[in-house]
């Protein structure tokens, strides 16, 4: 809120879905005190929408609909999208208002200080150019096909840093660590936790069903289409270290799978 305190702002459209804990009663008495606050709970989608790129894509769905209504009531110019899991913390006035310094963009996307993360949203021609998620699986794929076609035997140890290399190929090594002053990158589609949308974009796009590809890159596929810009603001820093970008380092992803694989773990997770 404190970040776009220099924009007018009309509306602010919150969608919260299968919260487990006591948000929906903080969000509901949050909203009395906010009159342009509007919170939508979609309840639980997780026993209706198994697929976890799907329920969200239904989310963000949603919001697209109710920006619509608002801009058939009044003129919007533009449309901010923020997740609220905690990844813009570290957004300022500063880092929005260094979005304004040029005007050649339709959507333009946060930044990371220790490391993009969002590589699922991120389409660009060399840096990511497809679905880092569907290469893992087939290159995890190949190496257990070779394993169990190998009468050797391998250490359990090594055969867990040959995935872990995989990983760190196919994931880790893209999550560039780009510099505030960095110039513009334009990709095909990106996102990163916050981003700014020009307001015709919301009226001819949406998140059209799918369950094979991140929701942004088919909702910045269309914007793409209609020869909309797409850009990651280097100065648009949203947050520094987060859960995703500090796997970079090996001893960390390495002692989060030990904790994770552990019976302490599962234990604690049945409870």
């Amino acid at each position: 809120m404190e970040a776009l305190c220099e924009f007018n702002l009309i509306k602010i459209i919150l969608i919260e879905s299968d919260s487990e804990d006591s948000t929906r009663l903080i969000l509901s008495q949050i909203q009395k005190s906010i009159e342009k606050l509007v919170v939508i709970s979609l309840g639980d989608l997780k026993a209706q929408i198994p697929n976890r790129i799907e329920r969200i894509r239904f989310c963000r769905q949603r919001y697209v609909l109710e920006v619509r209504d608002v801009m058939a009531q009044t003129k919007v110019d533009l449309i901010a999208v923020a997740d609220l899991d905690g990844m813009n913390s570290k957004l300022n006035s500063v880092a929005v208002s260094s979005c304004f310094i040029r005007n050649d963009w339709d959507v333009v996307a946060a930044n990371q200080k220790y490391g993009y993360y969002d590589l699922l949203a991120l389409r660009h021609p060399t840096w990511c150019p497809g679905d880092v998620m569907k290469l893992l699986s087939e290159r995890q794929d190949e190496l257990r096909l070779n394993l169990a076609k190998s009468n050797q035997f391998e250490n359990r140890f090594l055969v867990r840093f040959r995935f872990d290399s995989i990983r760190k190929d196919v994931i880790y090594s893209k999550m560039h660590r780009i510099r505030r002053s960095s110039p513009w990158i334009e990709v095909e589609s990106a996102f990163g936790g916050f981003a700014f949308y020009k307001s015709w974009i919301f009226q001819i796009c949406d998140y059209q069903p799918t369950v094979s590809e991140s929701e942004h890159v088919i909702f910045h596929r269309q914007i793409r289409k209609q020869m909309g810009r797409i850009f990651i603001n280097p100065a648009l820093v949203n947050n520094y270290i987060n859960t995703y970008n500090i796997n970079r380092f090996l001893l960390i992803r390495q002692s989060r799978d030990l904790l994770w694989n552990s019976r302490f773990y599962r234990f604690i997770k049945s409870l």
